[in-house]
């Protein structure tokens, strides 16, 4: 379900897709995303909170000790371009997270994760 209202609000942004729309696209009934969601807030919420707002995984493969801290940076930065172009979740989270006024839910900042652990990693070239 996350799925599908994730290719819906990548392809056609928040405003223009439904609960109906995420419930036609997963197969489930509207009923079925009320369950789990209470309105499509939520459901947006969910998608950013999936993966787009947590690299944080991506930042601490990125932080080994070993390798040129700009190395790391450079590996850190394709695999967050990577994840925008091949992951329909991430791409969804993008949008929502451009649309996030006219979103009637609070987003987490997606962008946290990665500015920390550039900020890191630039340091320690620096030191270097």
């Amino acid at each position: 379900m996350l799925e599908a209202a994730a290719d819906l609000f990548a392809t056609r942004g928040y405003a223009a897709t439904s609960i109906n729309d995420i419930s036609a696209r997963s197969g489930r009934t509207s009923g079925a995303v009320y369950f789990h969601y209470t309105n499509k807030e939520g459901v947006a919420l969910a998608v950013v909170r999936d993966r787009f707002a947590d690299w944080g995984h991506l930042r601490s493969r990125y932080a080994a000790r070993d390798v040129c801290p700009l190395e790391n940076l450079v590996g850190l930065s394709f695999a967050v371009a990577g994840s925008l172009a091949d992951d329909p979740v991430a791409r969804a989270g993008a949008r929502l997270w451009a649309e996030r006024a006219t979103i009637a839910a609070p987003l987490p900042d997606p962008f946290g994760a990665w500015t920390f652990g550039a900020t890191r990693l630039l340091a320690r070239a620096r030191q270097r």
